[in-house]
């Protein structure tokens, strides 16, 4: 993997001038957050979104901070037209205060010098996290995570059932405020500030010196349509991040109003449209955009080719909520009191082995512009004027990364479920092969294990997945059901 202590580049500072070519029409209000903490106390006993195993084992600590200050919303000058080349203008600002989760490595040299920012998906009606959760890879890597509620609904919830910070733990989140999520983009601007290369140095540190040269934002699902809208937008003038991994994103941006997407309130308001769009052309850090086959027929009208600054992969097979990610937020919900569904199915098929890959690509795309790997789109066709997947033999989607749960099927992975709620079908389903077929394709137990063996060094090799998934990819293939 990458080398852990190149010297880097800082991040450039914009003087009115927008590397992607001529004057940026305004610049930003660069306000100056007041970072507090560690935070302690609070009747829950630990922050939520916690890490649910022991940080310590990873030779990482955890620990939360409070983010104040005034952000700025935006206002777009002109039209947000859908190749993403958007302009926007700084315009009315309220107070804020919110909090930050980081993740850093206790020992120093174990840094790799690059932090990861995730913009924390609020669609549950609470905080939630992708990145991090489910794989140690980028704790071996040395990456220092950094996780920050950015909108209204994580801090005060919605109306039906408010279980966000202020009511999980109101001794611990009363003081916090987001007035609207119009603040949000520049929440994330001033959070990127506090933990990236340029931070200030005579306050609280929350990395306690770590050398930090490069710093990644990262969201998924409705974080990466407010990521989309933030790169299209805000990056030309706020020049705050080095790169950018959305993820399991429909190409649909989001509005820069101040109303809130509720999903127990029904229809969004006027000022919360989606705006479908590919990323700009003109960009000047790396854009690492990993989606599962769930977002490939919404997605198609807005994919865009790679070029020296941006990648894009579709993980075949994979449902935007699999089901070890399913498994995942149900022991959270279990350990904080949360509500939501506990569904028993989903696709095996996780596309956060492609994630963890992308991320540490990254690393050398920005440091040294090393290329990341290209990859095929999932084959789509046009039927009765609509898109659809195109199949194989076992009912599986053509192209696209395909890990070894799709070069080496034991079931029909579907991404979506149709004619179920929106929530529900985004975890597609997994049809497993009856006996006579397993036995048919897979005559012995030897011949799987070494199929699947053979599937997963070919896609370490072309850098799909990294390494340490290697090993989970054969342990599971000793161990999985074939039907006799």
């Amino acid at each position: 993997m990458v080398s852990r202590r190149n010297v880097l580049e800082g991040i450039a500072v914009s003087a009115g001038i927008s590397a992607m070519g001529g004057i940026a029409p305004a610049m930003a209000a660069h306000h100056v957050p007041t970072v507090t903490g560690p935070v302690t106390g609070g009747w829950r006993g630990h922050p939520f979104t916690a890490c649910l195993g022991d940080i310590c084992d990873l030779g990482y600590v955890e620990e939360e901070y409070f983010l104040e200050g005034t952000a700025t919303r935006y206002r777009p000058i002109g039209e947000t037209t859908p190749d993403g080349k958007w302009t926007v203008e700084p315009g009315e600002s309220s107070p804020y205060k919110t909090r930050m989760l980081i993740r850093r490595p206790v020992d120093p040299a174990r840094f790799n010098g690059v932090v990861i920012l995730e913009w924390l998906n609020v669609t549950a009606g609470y905080d939630t996290s992708t990145i991090g959760q489910l794989s140690d890879a980028l704790y071996n890597e040395g990456f220092a995570l950094a996780f920050v509620t950015c909108q209204q609904v994580g801090v005060h919830g919605t109306q039906v059932a408010p279980q966000a910070l202020r009511a999980w733990d109101p001794e611990r989140y009363g003081t916090l405020s987001i007035p609207g999520d119009g603040l949000s983009y520049d929440i994330l601007s001033q959070a990127g500030r506090a933990l990236g290369p340029q931070r200030p140095r005579d306050g609280i540190d929350p990395w306690q010196g770590l050398d930090v040269r490069k710093i990644i934002a990262t969201g998924a699902s409705q974080s990466a349509g407010r990521l989309l809208s933030y790169i299209n937008a805000v990056h030309p003038i706020a020049r705050v991040f080095d790169g950018y991994h959305p993820t399991i994103g429909f190409g649909l941006g989001f509005g820069f109003g101040d109303g809130v997407l509720d999903p127990s309130a029904g229809t969004p308001s006027p000022d919360r449209v989606f705006i479908p769009s590919r990323f700009r052309d003109d960009l000047d850090v790396p854009v690492f955009a990993v989606n599962s086959e769930t977002e490939a027929l919404m997605y198609y009208r807005s994919r865009q080719p790679d070029t020296d600054r941006f990648r894009y992969w579709e993980v075949a097979g994979a449902s935007h909520v699999p089901q070890a990610f399913d498994a995942y937020l149900a022991r959270l919900r279990e350990r904080d009191g949360l509500t939501g569904d506990d569904l028993e199915y989903g696709s095996r098929v996780m596309w956060e082995p492609s994630s963890d890959a992308a991320l540490q690509h990254m690393v050398g795309w920005m440091m040294r512009g090393t290329q990341p790997p290209r990859a095929e789109f999932i084959e789509i066709e046009m039927a009765d004027g609509r898109p659809q997947v195109v199949r194989d033999e076992y009912g599986n989607a053509r192209g696209g990364v395909r890990l070894p749960e799709m070069e080496v099927p034991t079931a029909r992975y579907t991404a979506a479920i149709q004619g179920l709620n929106a929530t529900a079908g985004l975890r597609g389903s997994t049809e497993p092969f009856s006996a006579e077929r397993l036995r048919e394709l897979y005559p012995t137990r030897a011949d799987y294990v070494a199929s699947v063996t053979e599937a997963t060094h070919a896609a370490e090799a072309g850098g799909y997945i990294d390494h340490y998934q290697v090993a989970a990819y054969l342990a599971q293939a000793r161990r999985e059901p074939l039907g006799g």
